[in-house]
């Protein structure tokens, strides 16, 4: 018989903003494995001192060591999704959800997952996560449209990459391609020449750390 061990947290700020409110609200463990637990009050503490990274080491000892856990992937994923790490935050939103039963308390977390899935182009994962956000969030949830729309989006998406239209898209020669930063590009009116801008590297020793 399991029982949920109940940890509050503080409001958690960032350089991004604030963390999603599965990190920041009350965050439960269904396990009574005393060395999870440990580990999860200590990341809880890590998160609340603001050491984010510290927080993000010891969930990865807890996913380690106890892999059917979903909710150290949340916790994880809502601490890298607010560092900016987006393609690790997708990966443990990802790994963890499917752990956990679908219910009402997890309905942030599918539309978190939808976004970040759609941000990368998974719109298998999107559709599946939007769709249970909708089938559990409450008909107030102000991201009710914006999921509504995406799913749109993600039917739109698979439809064309099924039967793809129009030439296959060529990689540009040198000079394109080839600087570290290069962006801009715009044709003339004639569309015989393409404008851009780029930064060729620096030599090593002018190189600024």
């Amino acid at each position: 018989m399991r029982r949920s061990l109940l940890v509050p947290l503080v409001v958690l700020l960032t350089a991004g903003g604030l963390l999603p409110e599965s990190a920041a609200g009350q965050a439960r463990l269904n396990t009574t494995n005393t060395k999870a637990r440990n580990l999860w009050e200590k990341a809880q503490g890590q998160a609340k001192a603001r050491d984010f990274n510290k927080a993000i080491e010891t969930l990865g000892q807890l996913n380690e060591k106890f892999p059917s856990l979903g909710e150290p992937y949340l916790f994880k994923g809502s601490l890298l999704r607010a560092m900016g790490e987006s393609q690790a935050a997708f990966e443990a939103y990802r790994t963890g959800l499917p752990k956990l039963p679908v219910d009402a308390s997890h309905a942030n977390d599918y539309f978190t997952l939808g976004e970040l899935a759609i941000s990368f182009g998974d719109y298998a994962t999107a559709t599946d996560n939007y769709q249970k956000y909708l089938k559990t969030a409450a008909k107030s949830q102000r991201n009710i449209p914006r999921a509504q729309r995406q799913l749109l989006n993600c039917a739109f998406a698979a439809k064309a990459m099924a039967a793809p239209t129009g030439p296959e898209p060529e990689r540009l020669p040198d000079p394109l391609n080839t600087f570290l930063f290069q962006y801009f590009p715009a044709l003339t009116a004639d569309s015989r020449f393409l404008l851009f801008t780029a930064g060729p590297p620096q030599p090593a020793a002018k190189t600024c750390l």
